[in-house]
């Protein structure tokens, strides 16, 4: 059997969603090994700034524990890190991307004792997040950049499924044409590595690179989104959720509720892939009755 190894949006948590998850037997799995759950930081920093708030806190005092308890393979690097370990050290396994045993041990601890002795500094608690990163990624492609997207290409595209293509084929013309594009202007302006020989690098062996290349093709799918689905409202938190699916490259779960943009996304370039996308319930229905990945 291949090995279950899963990842969690936070939408999986929500309202009546976390009772399902507390009450179900995940727990006994993870201990058993019969699954592995990593978290990624998508999912731990936007855990930690609805802890923020003093209308969720009361709420996530007794979510966090449950979530910490069910990491039992690790916490992902920040998105940023993961990029420039592959771009410049070369690192290409698992296990390269992953928290340190050391610095994991530290991080859970500054957590735990935010939810158990709530006198963690505001400072503090920044600290454990990466809210920059994530809101430099947002700012990129903003909801009024998808907006004047759709405006200006929706014609064109509509024009192309006349003659008869699938949105699949057009996808990929898409790819063929602006990956290498979409590559060159992150890695120098977003990753601030300026050498040219990094980006050739990744251009002529993109498998070698399959965080940021699966990145920047879930990034190209989001904007061909708004573009395809005229009717569909435009999702303020795209970028969140297709940083949060690039962690699918090192998994093949991933636990949500959103029925929207993210089902989407995934069903367009993962479902061919050897990937699931389970609601909370799924998940407790495929963990309780002992189901195969397969």
């Amino acid at each position: 059997m291949e090995q279950c190894e899963i990842i969690f949006d936070r939408s999986a948590f929500h309202g009546r969603f976390f009772k399902h998850l507390l009450e179900s037997r995940v727990k006994d799995a993870v201990e058993n090994r019969d699954i592995v759950i990593y978290h990624t930081p998508v999912f731990i920093e936007e855990t930690l700034v609805m802890y923020k708030s003093n209308n969720t806190r009361k709420t996530l005092k007794r979510q966090i524990p449950f979530i910490l308890d069910i990491c039992n393979g690790g916490f992902f690097q920040d998105f940023f890190d993961i990029w420039h370990l592959e771009l410049q050290e070369n690192n290409n396994t698992k296990s390269d991307f992953l928290f340190s045993k050391s610095k994991e041990k530290l991080f859970v601890q500054n957590i735990k004792m935010l939810v158990h002795d709530d006198k963690i500094s505001q400072k503090k608690l920044s600290e454990l997040t990466d809210e920059t990163h994530l809101s430099k990624l947002q700012a990129y492609a903003h909801k009024d950049f998808y907006k004047k997207l759709r405006d200006e290409y929706y014609s064109t595209l509509k024009s192309e499924l006349k003659t008869g293509k699938n949105k699949k084929e057009i996808f990929n013309e898409i790819l063929y044409t602006e990956l290498d594009i979409a590559g060159r202007n992150f890695i120098e302006n977003h990753l601030s590595i300026n050498n040219i020989n990094v980006y050739e690098k990744w251009k002529d062996s993109k498998s070698a690179y399959p965080y940021l290349t699966n990145f920047l093709i879930l990034l190209l799918y989001s904007m061909f989104y708004v573009i395809s689905e005229p009717n569909r409202k435009i999702d303020v938190n795209a970028v969140a959720d297709i940083t949060n699916l690039m962690f699918l490259t090192d998994t093949n779960i991933i636990v949500s509720n959103d029925q929207g943009f993210m089902k989407d996304a995934f069903e367009f370039l993962f479902s061919d892939r050897d990937r699931k996308y389970f609601s909370p319930e799924e998940f407790v229905n495929f963990i309780s009755s002992g189901n195969k990945f397969r």
